[in-house]
């Protein structure tokens, strides 16, 4: 079954609450390979397109750092600004309970295993620095620039707290200087 993995603390409050209904991702680089024949013989040519992942339909399962050994996390850890990993449960309420003066008595511990969502629209977007400006982006999907109000829902719809947040998290990862595409996945949760 197809898997989807999430780091970005931005983003977690949504996934733990079941509020995050789509994620963005650079698009899939997909080799084409293809034959021509010239004077020499046959040859090879190696072609790539860039496409999405997933598809309408698919059932995806998610989870918070699906490659850490760890099972167990406790989170917010306000002294350290991360979450912190566990491999057992016990771990993880002990520590959370250590830590409940600072997690305001409310120690959360949560699995690596967020849930399992199904795809429900699939579409492309390019996003872009603008150069005049350091704060100002662009986004566009299917050739049409996109309004504050429509980018401001996509952030929220993906865990963060506003379309800046959203653009400084992308640019810090993937350095928007360039137009950088990406599917958007949306989806609800079984």
């Amino acid at each position: 079954m197809p898997a989807l993995s999430f780091s970005a603390l931005e983003i977690l409050p949504a996934l733990l609450d079941h509020s995050k209904t789509q994620t963005i991702r650079p698009l899939m680089r997909h080799r084409l390979r293809t034959k021509f024949v010239t004077s020499h013989g046959i040859e090879h040519s190696d072609l790539y397109e860039h496409i999405p992942r997933f598809k309408v339909g698919d059932v995806v399962t998610l989870y918070w750092k699906m490659r850490s050994k760890a099972k167990w996390y406790v989170y917010p850890n306000y002294t350290t600004k991360q979450d912190v990993g566990f491999l057992t449960k016990e771990g993880a309420m002990a520590f959370a309970q250590d830590q409940m003066d600072i997690i305001d008595n409310k120690p959360i511990a949560f699995t690596k295993l967020r849930g399992k969502v199904k795809i429900t629209e699939v579409f492309t977007i390019e996003m872009q620095k603008c150069s005049n400006d350091i704060n100002a982006f662009h986004l566009y999907r299917e050739q049409a620039s996109q309004g504050s109000q429509i980018v401001h829902e996509m952030a929220k719809r993906d865990g963060f707290r506003s379309a800046e947040e959203m653009f400084e998290w992308f640019d810090a990862h993937y350095d928007l200087l360039q137009p950088r595409g990406f599917a958007v996945y949306r989806w609800f949760w079984l």
